[in-house]
């Protein structure tokens, strides 16, 4: 039998306690769809403090643009500041018309760092995330009745209430082989059996916020990662602590 130093125990035992407490990035994980991070400058082009482009960092290039200078949102430390209804009749959002990351056949997660900062007015039930074809919408959002939503008809009611004033994670998630849908606000789960119709192809609309005031999201964004897949109870508490560290 090989016996180990003394001194090579303690060493053995530092490398073991500093591997449980490496942060696993998005990229670790397989079925990584998209991945915008707001703590990355680098990802992040802006005209005149507003951003044109939220470039996607998995590597599959479903970047989000805005056009139109008047409806991109703001560049803020760490975040984006989607200022929806700021200044009257305003409102800011991303989208790519062309986002091929999803389809009919796949079960996917969406984990969002953000928060709203408030609920006013028309904005009781906000669009945080939202993808759209014919026949089929998918919203990740949230609500001013103390819950969160996913599919208008999966909705999570929280204690305590979503905050409008410190970013929480929330995660969408859908086993579409085995029809079931989960609403989480930071580790607060809500797991429920629903239908939906899906997409009919790979192609949707994404929208971050939604591209009408009515309805669009009213505060800071600062990650969102789309995955291809249902991921697990444990991958989902490594990705929280991932998101918890960018904050």
């Amino acid at each position: 039998m090989e016996i180990i130093s003394p001194l090579i125990q303690p060493t053995i035992k530092n490398l073991i306690a500093e591997r449980a407490q490496e942060t696993i990035l998005p990229t670790d994980l397989p079925g990584l769809v998209s991945w915008y991070d707001a703590s990355d400058d680098s990802s992040i082009t802006t005209i005149g403090g507003r951003v044109s482009q939220w470039s996607d960092k998995s590597g599959n290039g479903w970047h989000l643009t805005q056009s139109t200078s008047t409806l991109r949102p703001l560049k803020a430390n760490r975040r984006l500041f989607f200022d929806n209804g700021v200044s009257p009749g305003t409102f800011t959002y991303l989208e790519n018309l062309s986002f091929g990351g999803l389809s009919n056949l796949n079960s996917f997660t969406i984990i969002m760092l953000c928060y709203a900062t408030s609920y006013a007015v028309p904005r009781q039930n906000q669009v945080a995330i939202g993808m759209s074809q014919a026949g089929a919408n998918l919203i990740c959002g949230l609500s001013d009745i103390d819950a969160i939503f996913f599919f208008k008809a999966d909705v999570a009611s929280v204690t305590p209430p979503p905050s409008t004033t410190t970013p929480q994670v929330y995660v969408a998630w859908r086993d579409r082989p085995g029809n079931q849908h989960r609403c989480e606000l930071d580790a607060q789960s809500n797991t429920v059996a629903a239908t939906d119709t899906g997409f009919s192809s790979s192609t949707v609309n994404f929208f971050m916020s939604n591209n009408t005031l009515s309805g669009s999201f009213l505060g800071y964004m600062y990650q969102v990662i789309i995955y291809d897949r249902p991921l697990t109870p444990a991958e989902l508490s490594d990705l929280r602590a991932f998101l918890n560290s960018k904050r």
